[in-house]
């Protein structure tokens, strides 16, 4: 996955519609896919589509905006969950004080 400076996280049940949906409907860009996670670029933002999945932190908001980040320790003092990790990233989420949640990312 090329390195997004920011974007919005999706996360949807029916992966396949919605991919199609973004690409024909709305003619973003496809950069990157793969079975659980497509990568769309609109202007110079990223919107991140990723199969919903019982695996993982336990979420049900359906939408997530991550931030580029080198340094998870950016949020330690905003009300946090830990740090955890993926095969391509390291991951630290944040709740701002309405509980929209905002993930800090350092890709790999």
């Amino acid at each position: 996955m090329k390195d997004p400076a920011s974007g919005i996280l999706l996360q949807v049940e029916h992966y396949d519609q919605c991919v199609d949906f973004y690409l024909k409907a709305l003619r973003l860009t496809l950069l990157s896919r793969d079975e659980k996670r497509a990568d769309l670029g609109f202007r110079q933002d990223h919107l991140l589509l990723q199969k919903k999945t019982s695996a993982g932190p336990k979420s049900t908001e359906p939408f997530i905006l991550w931030i580029n980040a080198n340094n998870l320790e950016l949020g330690s003092k905003a009300r946090s969950g830990s740090i955890y990790s993926t095969d391509w990233a390291d991951f630290r989420d944040l709740w701002d004080p309405d509980g929209n949640r905002v993930r800090l990312c350092h890709f790999r």
